[in-house]
């Protein structure tokens, strides 16, 4: 793709503003809209913090898995990201140069999409692995690729979120590293860590102790592999949203951490309820909600059934709430003494806690929830009604889909 091709893409990437602008309530509901001012407010802060500490940011993209998205969370110069599906490295290679699929990977099939995709679009397509047992499958298919260069490899290391990731105390990841080096056709990129132990915490001083511990664990295994066997890993990423917001608030983890110097938070750029409620944003940092539609009351109950199920929702909990001991499935934007009980595939029931709350909605008034989790609620979505502070339908983004 030439130069002026891409152009064109990137432009067309950012949507087109709509002629005659529509207020949401026009909209057929359940519907994701997106606040694009608070989007804009929440990726210009991280952008700016990892430059204050002199990181590079490497934003995560699954939350929205979008161009625009993309394009906002990155700065022009240094375009680079993480995917968690092939499917979203085919989608934004024609406008993002430099990608990490950080998924270990295992199959001929997904290598072979990989190397296709850095030849057609001229891009760097990073690969991951998190075990021996999967680096020797990546070594076996290397020959069949017809590679025209080398593999980049980051190695992904486990600092106790306990999902994927090589135990960063074990004598597999020194190997691991080492033999990604001495493999022909694969180049070593880095570490690459996640603090997953950092969702659900609303203890501040536990979310400090996580964020510290992801950041020596990675930081004290680069120095070792220095150290001991002269091995310099040209990048060292952690990152979660929470561990990310805590490492960017303290200069003595730069000061103790340097060798750290790649973060790639994603859920940052909507936030959700769930986040809010751990304490790692405020509720004005949220910028998605699921438009709804008030379908059915019971004035026995004080509920009212909505139009959004867990199709619309995802079935998500979120943290449970400390007054009452009990768990929700999102919150009534502006009604914060208001609670969405349970759900069923299509419609929600909405709790109130009194005749005032109950009455003030009628039959075929819109509500915004806020989701527990925006990664899986904006996934159930084929497109995003983007719009202004005043509610106002600004733009229309297409997330990708698939795999």
């Amino acid at each position: 793709m030439s130069e002026k091709q891409e152009e064109q893409s990137r432009s067309q990437t950012m949507g087109e503003e709509t002629s005659t602008r529509r207020h949401v309530n026009e909209l057929p509901t359940p519907a994701f809209l997106v606040y694009k001012d608070i989007v804009q407010r929440n990726t210009e802060r991280m952008k700016e913090r990892a430059k204050n500490f002199g990181l590079r940011l490497r934003p995560h993209v699954k939350t929205h898995k979008t161009r625009q998205g993309a394009l906002l969370q990155t700065v022009e110069e240094q375009r680079r990201v993480v995917v968690s599906t092939i499917a979203e490295a085919e989608y934004l290679a024609p406008i993002i140069k430099d990608i990490l699929y950080a998924v270990p990977i295992v199959s001929y099939d997904k290598l072979k999409r990989i190397v296709h995709l850095m030849s057609t679009h001229n891009c760097l397509i990073h690969i991951e692995v998190d075990s021996l047992e999967g680096l020797n499958i990546v070594k076996q298919f290397v020959p069949e690729l017809k590679l025209q260069e080398s593999l980049s490899v980051f190695v992904n290391l486990n600092c106790g979120g306990n999902r994927e990731g090589c135990d960063i105390h074990s004598s597999e990841a020194v190997e691991l590293v080492k033999q990604v080096i001495q493999s022909k056709g694969l180049v070593f990129a880095g570490l690459y860590t996640h603090g997953g132990q950092s969702y659900g915490l609303t203890d501040e001083s536990d979310k400090r102790k996580v964020a510290e511990s992801e950041a020596a664990a990675v930081h004290n295994f680069a120095h070792r592999l220095r150290e001991e066997f002269n091995i310099v890993c040209p990048v060292v990423s952690l990152g979660s949203t929470p561990t990310c917001s805590l490492l960017l608030s303290w200069d003595h983890l730069r000061e103790k951490y340097p060798l750290v110097n790649e973060i790639h938070p994603g859920n940052y750029i909507f936030y959700d309820f769930m986040m809010a409620q751990m304490g790692n944003c405020e509720e004005s940092d949220i910028a998605v909600t699921v438009l709804t539609t008030v379908i059915a009351k019971n004035k026995e109950r004080k509920t009212l059934l909505v139009d959004a199920g867990a199709l619309a929702l995802s079935k998500d909990l979120g943290v449970k709430n400390a007054t009452t001991g009990e768990f929700g499935y999102g919150a009534i934007k502006g009604h914060s003494n208001m609670v969405l009980k349970s759900l069923t595939q299509e419609m929600g029931v909405v709790q109130c806690v009194d005749d005032d709350s109950f009455e003030k909605f009628k039959l075929g008034d819109k509500l915004e929830i806020y989701p527990n989790h925006s990664c899986l609620t904006a996934a159930l979505y084929s497109e995003y009604q983007v719009v202004d502070e005043g509610a106002n339908i600004i733009e229309t983004w297409e997330p990708c889909r698939g795999w």
